[in-house]
């Protein structure tokens, strides 16, 4: 598999301002700021996208996970998938 091009994650939507996204860690940067010009895209819109660019690094973990299971399905690959779902969606604490 190829090298990390990004910051690696976890990420997460700063709680002072929904609207950026911080990689973990000691340093904190930010990786991404949502809604910078909201125009067409709303504040609820934009928080949105804040929580699936935070959600990116996971996503991308659980479907190598289930890419690399197919056919041996491993027990934890759906749930995997299913909990970089649930944090794509904003459902997930």
């Amino acid at each position: 598999m190829a090298d990390t091009k990004f910051t690696p994650g976890p990420w997460y939507v700063s709680k002072r301002n929904p609207l950026r996204v911080i990689e973990s860690g000691p340093r904190g940067n930010t990786i991404a700021k949502c809604g910078v010009n909201l125009g067409a895209c709303g504040q609820v819109d934009a928080e949105a996208n804040a929580i699936l660019i935070a959600a990116a690094p996971e996503l991308l973990a659980a479907l190598q996970f289930i890419v690399a299971s197919y056919g041996k399905l491993q027990s934890g690959a759906m749930d995997e998938a299913r909990a970089a779902i649930a944090k794509a969606l904003g459902e997930q604490p």
